[in-house]
């Protein structure tokens, strides 16, 4: 979990079961009503590709339905801390990796995908640059 200010307001993102509940909910890719595609996994992996819409999902459903803003207050915002501060996204991209990373819920769909990446040696690459930035991640969230 961490906090941030949008619009003068300050939220707390959280990487809890309605969060997951959400993600899978608006974020998987269904075929003839079936699950395709994981929207954790898809989430994780847009992180970690420093995909904006990822991060915008990921603040967007992290912080709690009752208080949540609308996108618009959230991209707003983020144009403000990126006028502030160029490093601003990075580290907000890092702090969503270590909010997954410390997630229960997140657990051991993550252990399956870095599984994977590792066994398949045309990602081994991805995954041991996916293993420094979550590094990273949780060193950043735990300094918060």
């Amino acid at each position: 979990m961490f906090t941030i200010d949008l619009k003068k307001k300050s939220y707390e993102v959280k990487g809890n079961l309605r969060f997951a509940r959400d993600i899978e909910t608006n974020l998987s890719t269904q075929q003839d009503g079936i699950n395709q595609l994981n929207g954790m996994a898809l989430l994780y992996m847009g992180l970690q590709s420093d995909s904006i819409n990822a991060l915008l999902n990921f603040l967007y459903y992290g912080i709690k339905a009752s208080e949540r803003p609308s996108m618009d207050i959230i991209e707003d915002s983020l144009d403000e801390m990126l006028a502030k501060d160029e490093d601003a996204l990075e580290n907000l991209f890092l702090k969503a990796i270590g909010v997954l990373e410390t997630s229960g819920f997140f657990a051991k769909m993550k252990k399956m995908l870095m599984e994977n990446l590792k066994n398949d040696p045309n990602n081994k690459e991805l995954a041991k640059q996916m293993e420094q930035k979550r590094k990273k991640a949780n060193s950043l969230l735990s300094q918060s």
